[in-house]
């Protein structure tokens, strides 16, 4: 298991009430990745109510409902009505869970997208800077928190150098007037004395007695046999993360945008190249076949993903163990998708 992992989770749904608040929630989230935010909202809305009066206003998943609501509503276009409360559900996880609780580092990347979709993206790719500082020792390096963190924070980072490009402190004394950054021109070279004549020509060698062995064979007999190569190591990071992070993010808005088929696609060449380079149980490709398989399902193919999270399943369970938070995950997600596709 992973060393870096410390943030806790919420434990699994015990009573009744609990159960079915997560599977409402669960239901509605699926409804807000095919693209309609402002009827998921409604839906948190009536979530939110039952919340609080069968678990309590300060119930961890009220507060779950209560962001969710928010976030859609946000994403509906109603952000800056909300950001309110996105602080208010912020402060209220810092203080229940406490500030390393996976659920915590939701929130405040939620609030920062809320910033963001409220019309400040620089304020957001800040909060968001921030965010992924704090969270980096909890969560470690391949938790899908992270990945969400980092798929947001390139999002509203490039909106931001879009809005408002700016240019560092000095450049106008610095830069041509022409906006290139040409190098100055060199001085011209001190005149040098005339060259010394060649020298005579050697005479030419005498033949050897015997023949000379090939290029090949000197440099065999002079270099010393190195040690063998090592094997690929299978814990080797992604080579680029940032391309692994843009990459991730336009996938996810592929599907978040309402095109889940077109990002099944993505995330599937995704995990290909990811396999290919890392091998198929390292952490950053099993979280990428848990997105694959799930938007696999919500574009209508509920046994092909059932399929796919029985392997992934096993491979968490392998790389993770049987309790680990993202076993769990994928092990809920095929419960879901199974249950579909047997209708």
């Amino acid at each position: 298991m992973p060393r870096f992992r410390r943030a806790k989770e919420l434990p699994e749904p015990h009573t009744d009430a609990e159960k079915e608040i997560s599977r409402r929630t669960r239901e509605a989230e699926t409804i807000g990745a095919q693209g309609d935010a402002a009827a998921v909202a409604a839906l948190f809305a009536d979530i939110v109510l039952d919340a609080i009066s069968r678990l309590g206003e300060e119930h961890p998943r009220t507060l779950v409902a209560l962001r969710c609501r928010a976030y859609w509503t946000a994403r509906a276009g109603d952000a800056a009505k909300v950001l309110s409360l996105c602080e208010r559900v912020t402060a209220d996880m810092t203080r229940i869970l406490g500030a390393q609780h996976v659920e915590t580092f939701v929130s405040r990347r939620v609030l920062a997208e809320a910033v963001g979709l409220a019309g400040d993206p620089g304020r957001a790719a800040r909060l968001l800077d921030v965010l992924i500082r704090d969270s980096a020792r909890p969560l470690g390096p391949h938790h899908s928190e992270r990945y969400r963190q980092s798929a947001a924070h390139v999002e509203w980072k490039m909106l931001a150098e879009r809005q408002e490009p700016r240019a560092e402190p000095g450049d106008a004394a610095r830069r041509p007037a022409g906006g290139t950054s040409r190098p100055e021109p060199r001085p011209a070279p001190e005149p040098q004395s005339p060259p010394e004549p060649p020298p005579e020509p050697r005479p030419a060698p005498e033949p050897p007695s015997e023949p000379r062995p090939a290029p090949e064979q000197r440099e065999s007999e002079q270099r010393e046999p190195g040690p063998p190569p090592e094997p690929p190591r299978r814990d080797v990071p992604v080579p680029d993360p940032e391309v692994f992070a843009r990459r991730y993010a336009d996938s996810l808005a592929m599907g978040v945008a309402g095109q889940a088929a077109a990002a099944a696609a993505a995330f599937g060449v995704l995990v290909a190249d990811l396999s290919a380079v890392v091998g198929s149980e390292h952490p950053d490709t099993l979280a990428c076949r848990v997105e694959h398989a799930t938007w696999l399902g919500l574009s209508g193919e509920a046994a092909r993903a059932a399929r796919l999270l029985w392997d992934v399943t096993d491979a968490c369970a392998r790389a993770y163990g049987d309790d680990h938070p993202d076993t769990r995950v994928a092990r809920e997600e095929l419960r879901h998708w199974r249950s579909l596709a047997d209708g």
